[in-house]
């Protein structure tokens, strides 16, 4: 990561940076960018300063201080003092893809057409989606982010699988792991050989009712 800042001053002896340095968190030791040490007036209008730093994902500050002289005349007297500006910039680096977990569905069978799609996501993502049996990319709406609660439906007897993916708010895309299930809905209950056994019985039962009728 490059970081890098200009300090300037109007080049007088009345306003004019002596020293520029900076101590950061992820620092063991605190960096001098600038110093005048000698009586030489001469001091620069502009400090330029710039390096690359790796940097650990996570929240990070950095303090940067400039330091100038400064005086005033009061009552024939000048009176020299040196004033110090401090600016804290607090940033987040984050260079690592988001970790997406399928808690549903899971590699086994399911004897329903419809299947709930649940997932976890270690961080906020700007967008998710899915796809379904390598198909069309499926994306989340802004009331469902995390597709927690999503129903698969209309799936056909056999094999599936899904795979989500989810980029985060720095940009970073990942993908979860694919997870293979299959659908097997039962055999619908056989209406009509049932109602014809049923007839069945009744004429049965009612040929017994009619030969015992005879026997008396």
């Amino acid at each position: 990561m490059t970081f890098a800042f200009n300090a300037s001053s109007q080049g007088t002896s009345l306003n004019c940076v002596t020293r520029v340095n900076y101590t950061a968190d992820w620092l063991s030791d605190g960096v001098i960018v600038y110093q005048q040490d000698s009586d030489d007036p001469s001091f620069p209008t502009i400090i330029t300063h710039e390096i690359n730093y790796q940097i650990p994902d996570g929240n990070h500050s950095i303090v940067i201080e400039a330091r100038g002289p400064g005086s005033y005349v009061a009552k024939w007297t000048i009176y020299h003092f040196h004033m110090t500006t401090t600016t804290v910039i607090n940033f987040t680096v984050d260079t690592t893809s988001p970790r997406i977990s399928i808690l549903s569905p899971q590699n086994k069978t399911y004897e329903t057409a419809n299947v709930t799609l649940n997932v976890t996501i270690n961080e906020a993502a700007s967008l998710v989606s899915y796809v379904l049996d390598g198909e069309e990319n499926h994306l989340a709406t802004e009331r469902n982010s995390t597709l927690t609660g999503t129903t698969l439906t209309g799936l056909s007897n056999g094999e599936h699988n899904v795979t989500v993916y989810a980029t985060d708010l720095a940009g970073n895309a990942g993908a979860s792991e694919t997870v293979y299930f299959t659908v097997k809905e039962p055999d619908p209950f056989p209406i009509v050989p049932v109602a014809a056994a049923s007839v069945l019985v009744v004429v049965v039962a009612a040929g017994l009712l009619v030969y015992f009728r005879r026997r008396r």
